[in-house]
């Protein structure tokens, strides 16, 4: 049987297929891929029969335990559609504003739009994202073709605190990973603030509503700023 998956662009692939890939992939990605587990979640088991047939996956015996793996192909394509939908909702979040606390909001539009991208859509938004490596919720996002190329003609919109330049003035637009926007928060550092960067190295030292903070670089690579004055 020919594959009717691998290769075909997003915009052929119909729905209920996009659906299955992004489901499924998010359990193997969070290693919660054996077969009782996915049955559980709602996942049919005739659609990875079909998959099977497709040799899109393969189920493996994992100390006894039956687990979904992705073959080449399949995992080709779950990358590709993983990509355009986290590159959506990136799109929604920093473009549109939709807060992530809008989950519906986010999620809604974010799914729509990555049915209809094409790859070379997609890279054009990567870049003008400044080639993010992680969506709203702080999932990975697969690098592509722009990013092995370093792309820049389109200036990214938000950088990471990590690259800010002493001296200059940015606003915080968000923080990616959920538990570095907590302990921030505490700090006083959240979604708006406007901070003036002191010092890059040995330690990011940056000023915050009358506050002086030293920031550890594993927590600033989350937080996404503009440099105050742009547009």
């Amino acid at each position: 049987m020919t594959p009717v998956i691998s290769g075909i662009t997003g915009l052929e692939l119909k729905d209920e297929t996009v659906h299955l890939f992004e489901h499924l992939g998010l359990f193997i990605e969070e290693n919660q891929n054996d077969i009782t587990t996915l049955t559980a979640q709602g996942i049919n088991p005739s659609d990875l029969d079909n998959l099977l047939a497709l040799e899109e996956i393969e189920i493996v015996s994992n100390d006894g335990v039956q687990v979904v793996q992705w073959l080449p192909s399949g995992e080709k394509e779950y990358k590709k559609l993983i990509r355009r939908h986290r590159l959506a909702e990136r799109l929604v979040v920093d473009i549109l504003g939709i807060p992530l606390d809008k989950e519906e909001k986010t999620e809604g539009p974010a799914c729509q739009l990555d049915h209809v991208l094409a790859d070379d859509i997609a890279d054009s938004i990567c870049t003008l994202l400044g080639h993010p490596s992680r969506c709203p919720h702080g999932h990975p996002i697969p690098p592509g073709q722009c990013c092995a190329r370093k792309d820049d003609k389109a200036p990214p919109l938000w950088i990471p605190l990590t690259r800010g330049k002493k001296g200059e003035s940015y606003s915080v637009h968000t923080i990616l990973d959920e538990d570095a926007a907590e302990k921030l928060i505490r700090l006083g550092l959240s979604h708006g603030s406007v901070i003036t960067v002191r010092q890059t190295l040995p330690t990011l030292v940056v000023d915050c509503e009358q506050t002086t903070l030293a920031l550890d670089p594993e927590l600033a690579q989350f937080v996404m700023v503009r440099k105050v004055g742009n547009r």
